[in-house]
């Protein structure tokens, strides 16, 4: 029960890359110790989804001349990106990195935003994923006006007083 007390009141947690055991287990662990917190589960075409979304934008971006180093699967972040753009008109994103991969402790973010697991400062230069191609293409997004990028610079790399709004992304 270390992780889940962090979360805000009646936030949802997204839950990916389980098994369907797995899910049932923390649901369960979860409404027992946060029951204002709503726990969903991703299923893995979503993921499978993303993926392809994020194939397509590297293909493409390779044609231009641009590669990306890391792998093709995509992060916990973006496949929740993704989901949102399923189901939203237009969303509000907070605090995703969007730097080349984490090698040492010198990231804008945290690769994870839990600490003292064994494996947490392990995984941060996950081979499997490519921030740096998920940012492109959240940048690419955010410039089509499909979602808003909050507390930070704008795609253009400039600094945005907008951005850093706490209303940034509000929807009035």
């Amino acid at each position: 029960g270390v992780l889940i007390p962090a979360e805000p009141h009646n936030s949802t947690l997204l839950v990916s890359r389980v098994s369907a055991g797995e899910f049932e287990h923390l649901a369960s662990l979860v409404r027992k110790v946060r029951p204002d917190i709503k726990v969903v589960y991703i299923a893995q075409g979503l993921a499978t989804r993303a993926r392809w979304m994020l194939a397509a934008f590297r293909e493409g971006m390779s044609k231009l001349g641009v590669e990306y180093e890391g792998g093709e699967a995509p992060s916990s972040g973006f496949i929740g990106i993704y989901f949102l753009l399923q189901v939203c008109q237009k969303i509000a994103v907070y605090g995703m990195s969007m730097e080349s991969m984490r090698v040492g402790e010198g990231s804008s973010y945290p690769y994870h935003y839990f600490h003292g697991y064994i494996d947490s400062q392990q995984l941060r230069a996950h081979p499997h994923h490519s921030f740096l191609a998920e940012g492109d293409l959240i940048n690419a997004l955010d410039k089509a006006g499909r979602l808003v990028i909050c507390g930070g610079s704008d795609p253009d790399g400039k600094m945005s007083q907008d951005r850093l709004s706490p209303t940034c992304g509000v929807v009035s």
